[in-house]
């Protein structure tokens, strides 16, 4: 079995960015609150959480009381944003905000509550109870709603001035197809599509990377909607795919007969992550597969003496 891993596969700049805020914060040893995770990948977020990362619930942030014998405590704002009725608190209770929005995120936000101070109704395709269409909706000051699907974008109300954007990692197809019904509905809505283009470029070249291999998995968090997403894509062209968050709940049996296993990773997934599940596939002995362990120490070697210690075992 011969491990292949994505040459293309890398966090986006968004995650790197406050991965990157949130560990310098925290080695200078500041207190640093997040409400909810920081990322949709729950190894990474608890590495953070090792280092002092706190995370809290919304409400946390509305009633918090500033301990004054205390350093000032930080709000870290997550990658998808956070609703700016938070970050207002948050400010009003003395904390130092640390905004580790996605500059995507940011600008859908600029443009939200552009429209909305100028009275326009926000429509945002999307989950409702993600994080980012949560935030976005905050910005629509009381003049925006979720629209998830393409059922509801047929029974959906619709004002003369609307406009409709998406959840960034949104899937493109449904984002589509919810716009299509929405237009037909209204000439003059105005849409924006605000998907993200690293996952647009990513959906491509998972979908060639899944062909190219016998096996493919995609390392990331299985909460997170860009890795189900990517998922889904890999396994339209590859049946033999897995999402997993590690190796330990990976299914051994279905790469026995695969001499090639392609890895990949969603936009929060940090490399390392990547690499811990090939350093554990190339340290894994699998039965039935001769072709297996191509890449640790000793190869076909290795394997046969390991067949024929089970044999005499």
């Amino acid at each position: 079995m011969k491990v292949n891993i994505d040459s293309k596969t890398k966090p986006c700049p968004g995650v790197d960015r406050i991965l990157d805020q949130a560990k310098s914060a925290l080695r200078r040893g500041e207190v640093v609150y997040t409400v909810g995770e920081l990322i949709h990948n729950n190894r990474e977020v608890t590495r953070l959480m090792e280092l002092g990362l706190q995370l809290v619930a919304p409400d946390f942030i509305l009633t918090f009381k500033r301990n004054l014998a205390e350093d000032d405590p930080s709000l870290l704002i997550r990658a998808h944003g956070e609703a700016p009725q938070t970050i207002e608190a948050a400010r009003d209770a003395g904390m130092v905000i640390l905004d580790g929005t996605c500059p995507i995120v940011k600008h859908s936000q600029e443009i939200v509550s552009q429209h909305a101070r100028e009275g326009w109704r926000i429509l945002v395709a999307g989950k409702p109870r993600h994080a980012e269409t949560i935030a976005l909706v905050g910005y629509a000051l009381g003049h925006g709603a979720v629209v998830s699907s393409v059922a509801e974008a047929q029974d959906i109300e619709l004002e003369n001035r609307t406009l409709l954007l998406a959840q960034s990692t949104i899937s493109p197809d449904l984002y589509a197809d919810i716009r299509k019904v929405l237009n037909a509905r209204m000439s003059g809505l105005k849409i924006m599509d605000t998907t993200c283009r690293f996952i647009r470029n990513r959906r491509k070249d998972v979908k060639a990377f899944a062909a190219e291999n016998d096996a493919v998995i995609l390392v990331g968090g299985l909460q997170s909607s860009n890795c189900k997403l990517l998922f889904q894509t890999m396994k339209d062209v590859n049946e033999n795919a897995q999402h997993v968050e590690s190796g330990e709940t990976l299914d051994i049996s279905r790469l026995e007969h695969a001499k090639t296993v392609g890895l990949t990773g969603g936009a929060s997934t940090p490399t390392w992550q990547i690499e811990e599940l090939k350093n554990f596939l190339e340290a894994t002995q699998i039965d039935n597969n001769p072709e297996g362990l191509k890449n640790t120490k000793g190869g076909n070697i290795l394997w046969r003496i390991w067949k024929n210690q089970s044999k005499t075992a």
